[in-house]
């Protein structure tokens, strides 16, 4: 995986803006930097509402471990929750975001997309199970190091929105 020093490459859905800086194209966060993204993030707060909330039902202490991947500019994120009590059972899933080129958008561009003049966006999906259709993932602002906050919605049938901090929620409730 790659870190702050090793990076400095472009491509049609990264760019360094000139500044030195890696950028991934795609998410709301202006100048979205998926190095600094990386590392352990907690969830504090979602809204997860058809196929997105299903088994997650009873889901607390939820995690990621986000990490940027330069060989196929993406997002790796492990995902893990607790379901139950303290002694409850751990679940997780291994998730891959990725940002797809403006001339890919147009191809499957909405009518709502069109309007908004949205011409770039990223997906997440899970490729250990290729039955899941990847779906929407937008950090829309974030500051790396307390907050980031995540959309995930496309229609009514996959909702998922989250506040994510990189402290655990026990340091929270102090």
């Amino acid at each position: 995986m790659a870190t702050n020093n090793d990076l400095m490459l472009k491509s049609d859905s990264m760019s360094d803006e000139g500044n030195g800086m890696l950028m991934m194209r795609g998410m709301t966060a202006k100048n979205f930097d998926p190095v600094r993204y990386s590392g352990r993030w907690f969830e504090v707060a979602s809204l997860k509402r058809g196929f997105a909330g299903q088994g997650q039902e009873d889901c607390h202490c939820t995690q990621g471990i986000y990490m940027f991947d330069a060989q196929t500019l993406s997002i790796q994120v492990d995902t893990f929750c607790v379901h139950g009590g303290p002694d409850g059972y751990i679940t997780g899933i291994r998730g891959k975001v990725q940002c797809i080129s403006e001339e890919d958008t147009e191809k499957a561009e909405t009518d709502l997309e069109k309007q908004k003049m949205i011409k770039e966006k990223c997906y997440l999906r899970f490729p250990t199970l290729p039955f899941i259709p990847k779906e929407p993932y937008d950090v829309i602002a974030t500051d790396y190091d307390s907050f980031s906050l995540v959309s995930g919605a496309k229609d009514k049938s996959f909702i998922q929105d989250f506040v994510l901090t990189r402290e655990g929620r026990e340091k929270l409730d102090n």
